[in-house]
């Protein structure tokens, strides 16, 4: 590791802050590596891979500028963890007791000459950290003693031949669960033959929570990243991946799917997502994200395939960053924004070209916020069979009428469109919809409990109709089905719309 010099950064009271904390610190640890010299053969061995295992995991670099509390809190603790094992020599020494004991000094130490050799073992380690490796530690932490996944099934059953193992020091077969002990447990992947495919590789790994060294993981000819990290739901800090090259990825279905911690995806902001035709299930169940800014620019222009991309990201309220995605191609937008509760403004949304959408199923569902949708006024979803769910339980919304000039007509299912719309009074934005090609009906406008005139649907070409069960139960006690009884359905159909 050597002093960070670069004049063409700003030299900025942070970042000479910053300068400041990382040449303290090398300072420190050339310290400690020249008192390594006193200590007993055993212990000095067993603290210099402390120590190498400490810059390893932390290679401070003008990326981590934001960083400077929490590498600043890091130091110390380490610096703990060093003077305990320092101290154990000292009780099977007396003549040092204290001798080692290394402090954080607020001014500068002065190096002796003698530490050369030392300087080389720190510059090596800066040599090394953005190399990619074939041997990958990660840390598993598990409250109690047990058998754990560390690896998903699939994966294992697709590189049973390309990966050895090493847990808690260690060697074992490649299989997808192990007896992991109460507490921090590390794992060593081993790379025998270049990974091609890493779906699945940590599914369901819930006590997986370190990937530091996944940085050093060469990711570029993966094409398919789906479900990865499926419910890793102890995994927060994803900034080792910020510098995967993914851009020969095509497939990053429920990457990760089911991290509920995971709030911050700055890492993400610039990969090249531009070969990806699937981004299915993506963030589903992110329950911590709210902000999706670093998704911005994005080139998402390949992908046909967005269906539940943010579903059940309950946090998430600002979608601005979407605005300029170029979603053209896309066909499938089903339960995209489901259960986004806090969802109320999708203006960003106004300019979408989604003429090819086939699959409209429950893209607002649940989005209970949701009030305004006059952005989808001039959304063309004239290629749109499925309209299923697509505003089922929009609680605040009350007016419709941006819907009115939708050509509906290649629509085949229509249930439950309007369930639970607990505010809608007004269908006629609807009269003159084409629904000819429908097919299921039932529950459209279940329980819309202020919905008490049905006239406008009276010209409705319903003939192919074969489900209409509770098309308008829980509606109004005072509604009347008068107005549609000049369907074309039979008697048998006609009973069970209420």
């Amino acid at each position: 590791m050597s002093e960070i010099k670069d004049d063409s950064i700003n030299q900025s009271d942070s970042i000479k802050k910053y300068e400041e904390y990382i040449n303290k610190t090398i300072n420190i640890f050339k310290n400690i590596l020249n008192k390594l010299n006193s200590l007993h053969t055993s212990l000095k061995l067993e603290v210099n891979n402390k120590l190498s295992d400490f810059i390893e995991k932390y290679p401070l670099t003008i990326d981590d500028l934001h960083y400077i509390d929490d590498i600043s809190n890091m130091i110390y603790e380490e610096l703990d963890n060093f003077n305990k094992y320092i101290q154990k020599d000292s009780n099977q020494d007396n003549n040092n007791n204290n001798q080692n004991q290394i402090e954080f000094k607020q001014e500068e130490e002065i190096i002796p000459d003698n530490t050369k050799p030392n300087e080389e073992i720190l510059n090596n380690n800066e040599l090394k950290k953005n190399e990619y490796k074939n041997e990958i530690n990660l840390t598993y932490f598990a409250k109690n003693k047990g058998t754990y996944n560390i690896f998903g099934q699939k994966f294992v059953k697709n590189n049973i031949d390309n990966i050895e193992l090493i847990i808690n020091g260690k060697q074992n077969k490649l299989v997808n669960k192990y007896q992991l002990a109460k507490g921090e447990n590390t794992v060593k992947i081993i790379i025998k033959n270049k990974l091609t495919n890493l779906s699945y590789i940590f599914s369901s790994c819930k006590n997986l929570k370190n990937i530091s060294e996944l940085k050093y993981l060469d990711v570029s000819d993966i094409n398919d990243f789906s479900f990865i990290f499926n419910e890793c739901s102890s995994l927060s800090n994803i900034k080792p991946l910020e510098k995967w090259n993914v851009s020969k990825g095509a497939n990053f279905q429920g990457m990760f799917v089911g991290c509920p911690t995971l709030s911050n995806i700055e890492p993400l902001e610039k990969w090249n997502v531009s070969n990806s035709v699937n981004f299915q299930c993506m963030f589903e169940r992110c329950s911590s994200l709210s902000n999706i800014k670093p998704l911005e620019k994005w080139d998402v222009s390949n992908s046909v395939n967005f269906q539940g991309m943010f579903r059940e990201c309950s946090k998430l309220s600002n979608i601005k960053p979407l605005e300029k995605w170029d979603v053209s191609k896309s066909t499938n937008f089903s339960n995209m924004f489901r259960e986004c509760s806090k969802l109320s403004n999708i203006k960003p949304l106004g300019k979408w070209n989604v003429s090819n959408c086939v699959n409209f199923q429950g893209i607002f569902l649940g989005c209970s916020s949701l009030s305004n949708i006059k952005p989808l006024e001039k959304w063309i979803v004239s290629k749109g069979t499925n309209f299923q769910d697509m505003f089922y339980r929009c609680e605040a919304l009350s007016d419709i009428s941006p819907l009115q000039n939708w050509d509906v007509s290649n629509g085949i299912n229509f249930q439950s469109m309007f369930t639970r719309c607990t505010t809608l009074t007004e269908l006629k934005p609807l009269q003159n919809w084409n629904v000819s090609k429908g097919n299921d009906f039932q529950k459209m406008f279940w329980n819309c409990p202020l919905l008490s005139n049905i006239e406008p649907l009276k010209n409705w070409n319903v003939s192919n109709g074969n489900k209409f069960q509770n098309m308008f139960f829980g509606c109004s006690s005072s509604l009347d089905i008068t107005p549609v009884k000049n369907w074309k359905i039979s008697q048998e159909k006609f009973a069970t719309i209420k």
